[in-house]
């Protein structure tokens, strides 16, 4: 009898003890999982994200609060190559534009040609040079008047889809790199530019203006190359306004000579780069 209630008492023990194990087994568990959810819980762009195990261990993420995908904006901001310059053409195309054309395709150099509606409708066969040699498009509005294009968000709204609609009939492209008419400043107020944000727009100013508007001769190619000094000095990349017009053209070869001499890799603009923008 003895031996039995002996025997009994250590099955009574070892019972206890593998219930023991098996209860700090699972807080183990439980400690484990909650360590490693806070761990795996993250913000990224200021959203939190739970992370989910389904039963093939494999991970998810879900935002808590849903966010509507916007696919006109870029989804990749690159940075520029090094020694690149991008040379911007205003208010074209002109009867110039083609023979500008001729001119970059001489230098290997690509541009970016910011234009108005009814120029594009006059000159659709420089447009398609553009697209065939590697150039970029951007809009510039339809009237280029400040008093008609700024008047309210539904005109300056009006007049880039006005511009996409006639760019995409001509090239069957559209595009939503915008420069706004004489510049940012200081028309586009905050409500204006977060307007055109939440469109996709992508602003676009200059830190080099060439004053090809008010120099009719090769000062204004003298001027830029004066201002590029200092910009590339500063570490910042150039972006230099220039016009599609003819006084532009007659001394543009100076230009794309100086830039081609002195290592300048001249490029396109595109909707993966950071736009340069006035300080309002």
């Amino acid at each position: 009898m003895a031996k039995e209630r002996g025997d009994g008492m250590r099955r009574r023990k070892k019972l206890i003890r593998t219930h023991e194990w098996v209860f700090m087994s699972i807080v183990c568990i439980l400690i484990i999982g909650l360590l490693g959810y806070s761990e795996i819980t993250k913000a990224i762009d200021n959203e939190e994200y739970i992370v989910t195990f389904t039963p093939e261990k494999e991970m998810c993420c879900q935002l808590k609060k849903e966010q509507p995908l916007r696919l006109t904006e870029p989804t990749v901001t690159v940075s520029p190559p090094e020694n690149v310059v991008y040379l911007t053409f205003d208010d074209g195309p002109s009867e110039s534009t083609e023979a500008i054309l001729s001119l970059l395709k001489r230098y290997q150099a690509r541009a970016t040609f910011f234009m108005l509606s009814p120029a594009m409708e006059k000159y659709p066969e420089g447009m398609k040079r553009m697209v065939e040699e590697g150039h970029s498009f951007g809009l510039h509005g339809v009237s280029h008047n400040a008093k008609s294009f700024y008047e309210s968000t539904s005109s300056i709204l009006g007049e880039l889809t006005e511009g996409n609609r006639v760019l995409e009939r001509i090239t069957g492209k559209q595009t939503m790199l915008i420069r706004t008419p004489y510049g940012s400043v200081p028309y586009m107020t905050k409500t204006y530019r977060q307007v055109v944000k939440e469109e996709g727009y992508l602003l676009w100013d200059w830190n080099i203006d060439s004053r090809d508007w008010e120099y009719k001769d090769v000062r204004y190619v003298q001027d830029t190359i004066y201002q590029l000094e200092q910009v590339v000095r500063e570490g910042k990349v150039p972006v230099i306004l220039l016009h599609d017009k003819k006084s532009t053209l007659d001394h543009l070869e100076r230009l794309l000579v100086y830039l081609q001499n002195n290592g300048y890799v001249m490029e396109a603009l595109n909707e993966h780069l950071s736009p340069i923008q006035f300080k309002s």
